[in-house]
């Protein structure tokens, strides 16, 4: 093939690294764990298994395919700890840490700071909850770019941690604050898998019945309940009153629980009913990103294109699709950069600037690791 002749005209990467990268981002994003197993005699599986924390750096622009090995070299020397560095595309990598003991917390904390210091753009950072090994890392990966969706919500907020050590970090007394506002975001998003989720929380913690007071429990729930005819097409305010007014004559936890998981069932049927919009409003994103794919494309242009907010274009753009904006992008750019080198006369160079990389070093690096180790330009 013609894009098998024209790597040597922008320079070799290391092979055992090009290796290794290509068959975690597939991992990633397929799950495709015999493929990996297939291939364990090239990878480094030892250090895959030692993998317990991952933290995903985002940033709106084009930042990583300027930064190289930089950015890892300036880290490691920082932190004063090694790590595994992993450029997902353009605007995210991911950095996977094999010490158990560290406060990873406070690490995130720091890995800001040092970016702030060095780097004008602005970075958020998702920190994961603690696993164990490489098999995890795809369920890891779709809770972090979850997580990351929040600073549409918290726009002062940088840095966001995983549900488990929030909750373990905040005393008791403001948990329910902190749940509630999660189910805010989840129904402000129409994401009724975490709403159910969110929800199994409050119900676990009330069902142990330990000293809580009839009252402020049937407040608690009555939150839930207000939260989901936010949704302003779901119900008036005439229901919505009917709704507390049930809820507060309930005479038992089971009576409270059983009201408030039947609204949440017709709030899914509601979405399920209202979904065919949303799908229009999807494809419209879809298709300013395949048409202008040599553009910085931001989840805030692809919001106004589509007209929903941030928060939930994210959520449901990845949830259509499979991959996050950030992601589906960089599909698009290596579609294209394929199509392109195929044509006898194609510049590689040329190629990487065509398809909106800035650099063609990284350019050659990302095609490499997309589409398999032994790929050539």
């Amino acid at each position: 093939m013609t894009e098998n002749l024209k790597l040597d005209e922008m320079g070799q990467k290391d092979e055992k690294e090009c290796i290794q990268h290509y068959f975690l981002m597939k991992y990633l994003y397929t799950g495709d764990k015999e493929a990996v197993k297939k291939a364990e005699d090239l990878l480094d599986l030892e250090t895959w298994q030692k993998w317990c924390c991952a933290v995903l750096l985002e940033t709106n622009k084009a930042f990583f395919d300027s930064v190289k090995g930089q950015l890892q070299i300036e880290l490691e020397k920082e932190l004063r700890r090694n790590f595994y560095y992993l450029n997902l595309n353009p605007g995210q990598s991911l950095l996977l840490f094999w010490d158990e003991n560290s406060d990873y917390q406070l690490i995130a904390k720091q890995i800001r700071l040092i970016l702030r210091r060095r780097y004008t753009e602005r970075f958020y950072l998702s920190i994961s909850k603690r696993f164990q090994g490489w098999e995890a890392l795809p369920e890891i990966l779709d809770q972090l770019e979850q997580r990351m969706e929040e600073r549409f919500y918290y726009k002062e907020n940088q840095v966001f941690f995983s549900e488990e050590e929030e909750l373990q970090s905040i005393g008791k007394e403001v948990q329910d604050a902190h749940i509630l506002q999660l189910i805010a975001e989840d129904i402000s998003r129409k994401d009724t898998e975490q709403l159910r989720r969110h929800f199994g929380y409050l119900k676990e913690k009330y069902s142990e019945g330990k000293g809580f007071s009839a009252m402020y429990v049937k407040f608690v729930f009555s939150n839930v309940v207000q939260e989901i005819f936010n949704e302003s097409q779901f119900g008036d305010e005439i229901r919505l009153e009917k709704e507390i007014d049930a809820l507060y004559a309930c005479s038992s936890l089971a009576q409270i629980l059983s009201g408030t998981e039947r609204l949440i069932q017709e709030y899914e049927a509601f979405l399920e009913s209202s979904g065919k919009e949303t799908e229009k409003e999807v494809e419209k994103a879809k298709a300013y990103v395949e048409n202008h794919y040599k553009e910085d494309i931001t989840t805030q242009m692809l919001s106004e294109e589509a007209g929903l907010p941030c928060g939930y274009l994210s959520f449901i753009f990845k949830k259509k699709t499979g991959a996050s904006v950030h992601r589906y992008l960089h599909i698009q750019r290596m579609k294209h950069a394929k199509e392109l080198l195929a044509l006898p006369a194609a510049d590689p160079k040329e190629v990487s600037r065509q398809v909106g990389f800035r650099d063609p070093e990284y350019f050659s690096r990302s095609f490499r690791e997309y589409y398999g180790w032994g790929r050539k330009l």
